[in-house]
């Protein structure tokens, strides 16, 4: 795994949709330039769309979770920063780790 820069992808992604400090983080520009908001809805959409026209099948919001929520464990992110940043006030998120043989060797 690379390095864990979310400051240098927000960076990009305000950049590249010209959004102001006022604007929703999660929105983007369409094709004629107006601010459009990216609904959990929508981004499922968009993933879904191709993956079920290849016969993969849908995923939900839970999958993207349970990813990011490894994905951080994985590039060293301490357990409890991951456990404030997805709102869990348990120990609960740990039902989410997977690869666990790695995790344990970095925590």
């Amino acid at each position: 795994h690379g390095a864990l820069n979310a400051t240098k992808f927000l960076h990009k992604h305000v950049t590249a949709n010209n959004l102001s400090p006022d604007d929703p983080l999660m929105a983007y520009r369409d094709n004629a330039g107006r601010l459009k908001v990216l609904t959990k809805s929508l981004f499922l959409k968009v993933c879904n769309e191709p993956w079920s026209e290849r016969g993969y099948p849908r995923f939900s919001g839970h999958s993207f979770r349970i990813g990011g929520t490894t994905y951080l464990l994985q590039c060293g992110v301490d357990p409890e920063v991951v456990k404030r940043c997805g709102r869990w006030k348990s120990c609960a998120f740990a039902r989410y780790w997977r690869d666990l043989h790695s995790i344990a060797s970095i925590h």
